[in-house]
């Protein structure tokens, strides 16, 4: 098993907003100016989920020999290996590790239209955890090839 954590470098940017926003409020609410209270909450909010982000195995790479895991805020996916036909890395607002499934997966159908419509892949993972795009997506089609048991045409 290879664990993968979230980068601490993509994450710095959201952490210094929260500190300063934090900081700045704290003296505006000193001078008794309410807008400081929402930077205060807004920096309460905020420092904790950056923080979770950065610690929680929810949002951690993991991958296997049956499959690659990750998370998002909504929830934990899985794929296996053998369902994935191709991994590599498209622009989505930034450079993003994507792959594409099989034609004959079923899942995710409406979201995977979309996509397709958009980048020309079916998924993307949320972060590259620490990793350039492509390392990272050279690294997930190694394990792609060693673990889904077909080639690259999908014939066992």
């Amino acid at each position: 098993m290879l664990i993968l954590k979230p980068s601490l470098r993509r994450w710095l940017v959201p952490i210094c907003f929260f500190v300063i926003i934090g900081i700045v409020g704290s003296v505006m609410a000193l001078r008794a100016e309410w807008v400081g209270w929402v930077g205060i909450a807004l920096a309460i909010a905020g420092l904790p989920f950056c923080w979770w982000v950065l610690t929680s195995p929810r949002m951690w790479l993991k991958l296997d020999r049956e499959c690659i895991r990750f998370g998002t805020l909504r929830r934990i996916h899985c794929y296996r290996w053998s369902d994935i036909a191709a991994i590599g890395v498209a622009w989505v607002a930034e450079e993003k590790v994507c792959f594409t499934f099989r034609a004959n997966y079923q899942g995710e159908k409406k979201l995977r239209a979309i996509n397709q419509a958009s980048f020309g892949f079916d998924r993307f993972l949320p972060d590259a955890y620490g990793k350039k795009p492509r390392e990272l997506a050279k690294l997930l089609e190694d394990w792609r090839h060693r673990c889904s048991g077909k080639d690259q045409d999908g014939l066992r």
